[in-house]
């Protein structure tokens, strides 16, 4: 005898004898957990680690009270990172390997410094005239993984700390990088993203 046919037989074989999800994935909509304490702790000492490590090549002098301002600076921002993270608004994952490529920044910030001043020649001195283009390279992480979050973040920051480039936005829906440079660079895509985070 034919019976009719029950959804809720399906509906029950999604979650195992628990009643909980058992194959699903978690919704990308849904806030991250909240950290541990000791996440947390963790979580603020690599931001400063990151932090005071940028400041140093930006003064380009490691005297005590440049180091003493900037353990200070990197302690302000790794506390505002930790109290965003806690917001849990959006999930944002790091990886310790970028840190690998941080090597090119100095060598990025004196070039640039340098291109800098041989166009303020131009245009103060010479009286050239002076005009920057925008470029777009691609960019493709996009999504809304906790990984994709930190790698538009990172870019987005890193790529304007060259004096020379300045990132405006990162297109999501055409994965593009987009810049304003005041020299263009037309083959070098590490000028616009230096740690290939893209």
């Amino acid at each position: 005898m034919n019976r009719p046919h029950d959804s809720r037989n399906e509906e029950a074989d999604a979650y195992n004898e628990d009643g909980v999800d058992g194959g699903r994935q978690e919704d990308p909509a849904t806030p991250p957990p909240e950290p541990d304490p000791l996440g947390r702790v963790v979580f603020w000492v690599v931001w400063w680690i990151l932090l005071t490590g940028l400041w140093i090549p930006l003064t380009f002098e490691v005297a005590v009270p440049e180091l003493v301002a900037g353990a200070v600076a990197a302690a302000a921002g790794a506390t505002l990172a930790t109290a965003v993270r806690a917001q849990r608004l959006i999930s944002f994952r790091p990886r310790l390997r970028w840190a690998l490529r941080l090597w090119r920044l100095p060598l990025q910030v004196a070039l640039d410094t340098g291109i800098l001043v041989a166009v303020l020649w131009r245009r103060l001195v010479m009286r050239q005239p002076v005009s920057g283009s925008f470029r777009a390279i691609p960019f493709r992480a996009v999504g809304e993984e906790p990984e994709a979050n930190a790698r538009r973040a990172m870019a987005m920051t890193i790529g304007s700390i060259a004096s020379n480039t300045y990132v405006i936005d990162i297109d999501r829906d055409y994965e593009l990088i987009l810049v304003h440079q005041l020299v263009p660079k037309p083959g070098d895509s590490t000028s616009i993203d230096p740690l290939e985070l893209g």
